[in-house]
């Protein structure tokens, strides 16, 4: 069986998502299900896509769930991070040299806009190792299906087809074409600068600006 099951109910706003424990057959109970889907993230935690009043009777149906974690509500926040932490005390203690040169943060969000310039290093590469979009439906846009994805929800891009969009804009050609992952609401990209902005501005830089 494909390991990868075609579900357009990870991308149905009436639809739930959820975390789950699982604990035996869970890939192979689930997808003998038509109502549902699910994939598995570690060897005992995964996610699913049900209706609500579904949920009880996947759960009869497959027994190998043990936990669902119901979702709660989140909101985008104002208040900087690094003025609430005091960041700002730090970066300018001469001692500590706390750059993030060598870290790799992975950040979830709205998104990140790749062509700001405070991602992309001075040899015009992207410090982006990777995006993981799941805004993009495949369902309703096939054109930006991937072959080999082996991803439930979303496409991901890699450094090189970052680097690829980011080389095209430069030559007036479109980048989305080859990336079309946007952050249109702007907070992911914000909270990338807060994390990670290397200065590019005199007036941001980021927590970990060598990350």
């Amino acid at each position: 069986m494909n390991s990868r099951k075609q579900c357009s109910l990870f991308y149905d706003p009436n639809a739930g998502n959820y975390l789950i424990q699982y604990r035996g057959n869970f890939k192979e109970e689930i997808d003998k299900v038509s109502y549902a889907c699910g994939a598995i993230i570690t060897n005992t935690i995964g996610v699913i896509a049900v209706n609500e009043n579904d949920l009880s009777r996947l759960r009869k149906d497959v027994p190998s769930i043990v936990y669902v974690d119901f979702r709660s509500g989140a909101v985008l926040q104002d208040i900087s991070p690094s003025y609430a932490d005091n960041i700002n005390n730090i970066k300018i203690n001469p001692y500590l040299d706390l750059t993030g040169k060598g870290v790799i943060v992975g950040i979830i969000d709205t998104g990140i806009d790749y062509l700001n310039p405070e991602f992309i290093r001075e040899d015009g590469t992207s410090r982006i190792l990777s995006i993981w979009d799941q805004s993009i439906n495949e369902y309703e846009h096939p054109e930006f299906s991937k072959p080999n994805n082996d991803l439930y929800i979303g496409q991901r891009y890699s450094n090189e087809e970052i680097n690829s969009a980011i080389l095209a804009s430069k030559n007036n050609q479109d980048p989305y074409a080859i990336v079309p992952s946007k952050d249109e609401v702007g907070h992911g990209t914000k909270v990338a600068g807060i994390i990670g902005a290397r200065g590019y501005t005199s007036e941001i830089q980021g927590v970990a600006h060598d990350c």
